[in-house]
């Protein structure tokens, strides 16, 4: 690079100001698209007034870099999420948001920006970021692989390699002529490329170069190597046993008989002596019918054993209480005692009613109650009847409603032939309609076909219209919006100046001294108005009156307790006489009721005496023709098989004979067989 073209540069950069990416850095971190849209929120953030940090051409610059951010998001966040996968090592995760404004500069806006604007607005930056954010950019292996193939998803092929890898084709000499400054920056020494150009390599060579930094590892505790444990060792073979045994004494078919005959005497044997020894020993005959198994007597000596731990008839130490005896002594409390005694003076009010209307009507119910009782005795007796009646008309009952299902399941078959033949008909007519609304189908299949390669378009032309005007019609309302706050701001600005300014002229200060006396009072004219040694004098009074009345309340409570207490003795006393006069009222009642319901009882049972005796009789006479019955069939099924026996004797005889030779010729025909094949045996082995 040539003086007069860095003395431009360091001039350009001097005009710039340094701070505008971080601006936009901090804006972007700061936007909440939730809370705000973009208008509103760079409207409120990015006002230029005079004196401000930056001119209105910055404040131009960042509302168009935060609309940029926010519109191509989807694609920086692409292009982000393969950069931090691919420099993991090199660049940090906090600068995200840089990483995305210099991507959106550098992808979208780099043709109109140029790359020496580019530079002068990035050089107070990081220069180790602003490196590898250029190599990156720069590597058309990662731009034009990985990254283009997820770039297609969001843009056309067209776009991407004209616009967005294309400004980066078209300045890749600039771009690297930068990088190589940056890492002269960075690492404080000279790089030579070979695709560099002869001023880049000028450059390099006038950099004073600085001895390179040798890393000294941390003096850290270096951990034991861990032991593994040897593997266990796997034999990769395979065992035989040894050869079978029974090859060895391999028999004929006779050797086999001979041993089994000879197994089966030394069974027989050994059977008669153990019935010869247990003989000789007096042990009687041998009880084969039962088993072998000691369960059963085992458990019942276990049982034996815990019954007679068991005290069953052991005494107690102290004889149980006598309840019976004496009566058991229940405390009423205060409530129990008030509610008998409300119920007694009920029942002295009720009598004291009757008494009284007798004394003046001179009439005695004594008569009516008779004449109920009899009454409901002929109640009862009706009931019985009315219950007998009900059962032989259930009896009726039954008799009919058996001849009613009879004929409800002739009903019901004639409904079921019709149904049935309703079912057939409805099938067919729901057949009829399925033909028809297949036809109706096909004819709106043809509608939509016909009407389907238009009416998509015309809706959507219709749909982006609409939306165009509701566009244009919310952007007026929010501008018109803006310029009213800003209206109202201003004027409200105004409005508190000017009453601010009234306030401090009108405002005047004065003291004023008072001296309080505590025996007058504040003179305001108002009622009960009273000096503070009065207030005291009468709070003093009115405490004293207060302690008295507390006094008088105290002894009057106690007066009421005491009647109180006095009434509810009267009253436990009331109450135990009422208890024993009811106690003999009732257990005279109990006595004449048990011998009334004996009396009923027994009148009731004569009747259902007289029907169980004729039924008794009546099963009797059943029982003995159901017995004659029984003895006259097993009579005649005993003649039947004594006349079975004579007549089929014979054949009997016959049929077994006929089993037995069959069952002889098999067992001939089985030993021939076997001989056969031991002889066939012999002549192989010889």
């Amino acid at each position: 690079m040539t003086a007069p073209k860095r003395e431009s540069v360091k001039k350009q950069q001097q005009q710039q100001k340094p701070q505008v990416v971080d601006r936009a850095v901090e804006l972007l971190c700061s936007f909440n698209p939730i809370r705000q849209t973009v208008s509103a929120f760079a409207d409120d953030n990015l006002h230029w007034r005079e004196g401000d940090e930056h001119a209105p051409s910055d404040a131009v610059f960042l509302r168009q870099v935060l609309y940029g951010c926010v519109r191509c998001k989807e694609p920086l966040k692409i292009f982000l999420a393969h950069m931090f996968s691919d420099l993991a090592a090199s660049i940090e995760r906090a600068d995200y948001t840089l990483y995305m404004v210099l991507g959106y500069l550098l992808l979208f806006r780099l043709d109109e920006l140029g790359f020496d604007k580019f530079r002068a607005i990035t050089h107070h930056e990081d220069p180790l970021k602003i490196c590898a954010l250029l190599q990156y950019v720069t590597d058309r292996k990662r731009m034009q692989g990985p990254i283009t193939q997820d770039w297609l998803t969001v843009f056309d092929l067209k776009y991407i390699n004209d616009v967005m890898l294309g400004a980066l084709e078209r300045s890749s000499d600039a771009i690297a002529e930068h990088c190589a400054l940056l890492q002269v920056k960075t690492y404080g020494k000279q790089r030579r490329r070979s695709t560099s150009t002869d001023a880049t390599a000028e450059a390099l060579r006038s950099v004073p170069a600085r001895p390179a930094t040798i890393a000294q590892p941390f003096n850290l505790t270096r951990p034991n190597p861990r032991r593994v444990p040897e593997p266990m060792k796997i034999e990769a073979v395979f065992k035989t046993g040894p050869d079978p045994r029974y090859l060895d004494r391999a028999k004929d078919l006779q050797a086999i008989a001979e041993e089994n005959a000879e197994r089966l005497a030394q069974t027989k044997a050994a059977t008669a002596k153990k019935y010869e020894e247990a003989e000789a020993q007096g042990l009687g005959e041998f009880k084969l019918h039962e088993t072998r198994n000691t369960v059963d007597a085992k458990r019942k000596e276990i049982e034996a054993q815990r019954a007679a731990e068991l005290q069953f008839s052991r005494r107690p130490a102290k004889p149980p209480p006598q309840f019976s005896d004496t009566a058991a002594e229940v405390r009423l409390n205060l409530g129990a005692i008030l509610r008998e005694d409300a119920l007694l003076k009920k029942k002295q009010a009720e009598d004291a009613s009757l008494i009284k209307a007798y004394e003046s009507e001179l009439r005695d119910s004594t008569e009516y109650i008779r004449w109920q009782t009899s009454m409901r005795e002929k109640d009862a007796q009706l009931k019985l009847e009315q219950t007998e009646r009900k059962r032989q008309q259930a009896k009726a009952s039954q008799a009919a409603a058996r001849a009613a299902l009879i004929g409800q399941d002739a009903a019901n078959h004639e409904l079921a032939q019709c149904i049935k033949a309703e079912k057939a008909v409805m099938a067919q007519q729901r057949r009829a309609e399925e033909e028809l609304k297949l036809m109706i189908n096909k004819q709106v299949v043809k509608q939509v076909t016909e009407v389907r390669g238009t009416a998509p378009k015309e809706a959507v032309a219709r749909t982006l219209q609409q939306r165009r005007q509701a566009k244009e019609h919310l952007t007026a309302q929010l501008e018109e919006g803006r310029r009213r706050r800003q209206w109202e701001a201003s004027a409200e600005f105004k409005e508190v100046q000017e009453r601010v300014l009234r306030l401090r002229q009108d405002e005047v200060h004065s003291v004023r001294v008072k001296v309080f006396n505590p025996t007058e009072s504040s003179g305001l004219m108002l009622l009960n108005e009273m000096s503070l040694a009065e207030t005291r004098e009468r709070l003093a009074m009115n405490k004293m009156r207060e302690r008295q009345e507390e006094a008088e309340r105290r002894r009057q409570i106690l007066a009421d307790k005491a009647a109180k207490q006095a009434d509810l003795q009267k009253a436990i006393a009331s109450i135990s006489e009422a208890r024993e006069a009811a106690a003999a009222a009732k257990a005279a009642a109990r006595a004449k009721a048990s011998a009334a319901a004996e009396a009923a009882e027994q009148r009731q049972k004569l009747p259902l005496q007289a029907k169980s005796a004729e039924l008794l009789e009546t099963l009797e006479a059943k029982r003995d023709r159901r017995q004659a019955e029984l003895q006259s069939l097993e009579q005649q099924e005993a003649e039947r098989q004594k006349a079975a026996l004579y007549l089929g004797a014979a054949a009997a005889g016959s049929s077994a004979r006929a089993m037995q030779d069959l069952l002889k010729g098999a067992e001939r025909a089985e030993r021939n067989r076997q001989a056969l094949a031991a002889a066939e045996a012999q002549a192989a082995g010889m």
